[in-house]
């Protein structure tokens, strides 16, 4: 008898199936540009731009703006 790896089967946690590599992909990509969108925040209010002008690149008001970054430590 053959058996077949049932694909809903608990696996090690660093495991995942060729199906899920694009959704992990983007998760990975989502978390780097998140990152990289808080370090490029913080770099501006550092340099001076004011929280009105930084919710108005990113879209948003200068209130959501100051509220979603401003306490956010620098990562390096």
């Amino acid at each position: 008898m053959i058996h077949t790896r049932d694909p809903h089967q608990t696996r090690a946690k660093t495991e995942i199936l060729v199906e899920e590599y694009p959704l992990r992909r983007a998760a990975l990509d989502r978390a780097e540009c998140e990152r990289r969108l808080a370090n490029e925040v913080a770099e501006a209010a550092l340099s001076g731009v004011s929280w009105d002008r930084i919710g108005q690149v990113l879209g948003v008001p200068a209130r959501e703006a100051r509220e979603q970054y401003g306490e956010m430590p620098r990562a390096s």
